[in-house]
């Protein structure tokens, strides 16, 4: 599958994993970095389908869309390791940070992610974990430039 039907998952927890899953359901492919998981992670985001990469370079290079599904407190860093990536390999265009985070953190990550010419999107996720309740499960976004990430 090409890139532009490839979805980078940063945070293959409960959440990113049902996220992940209704992608591949949905007919997308869908990669993450799962080496420095938990055992319990791996098992849930293979059983969602989830293929593992080896690390981030790998995902941002083989996705045209990155979510970063991750407790807030480590949003700005995941957000800066994605940029790194991105810099270091042509790869992802889209970043879609789906963690509650305040308003200003969001600035702050789209002015960060923006600089790297990566479009950038303020994401939330309602709904369930991936087990709690598989049957819904929302992103809704906002983005400054919605004909290039619809």
């Amino acid at each position: 599958m090409s890139a532009s039907q490839t979805v980078g998952l940063v945070g293959a927890g409960a959440m990113g994993a049902g996220i992940g899953g209704a992608l591949v359901s949905a007919g997308w492919r869908v990669v993450s970095v799962l080496g420095d998981r938990s055992a319990a992670s791996r098992a849930r985001a293979g059983a969602m389908g989830i293929e593992s990469v080896d690390d981030l370079v790998s995902l941002v290079t083989q996705s045209s869309i990155v979510l970063s599904i991750v407790p807030p407190e480590v949003a700005t860093e995941v957000a800066e390791s994605i940029v790194s990536a991105v810099e270091e390999a042509d790869g992802a265009k889209v970043f879609v940070e789906c963690n509650a985070i305040s308003p200003g953190r969001a600035r702050q990550i789209a002015a960060l992610v923006g600089g790297a010419r990566i479009a950038y999107i303020d994401g939330g996720l309602i709904g369930g974990a991936s087990l709690a309740a598989p049957d819904f499960i929302a992103i809704c976004a906002a983005a400054r430039h919605p004909r290039r990430v619809s």
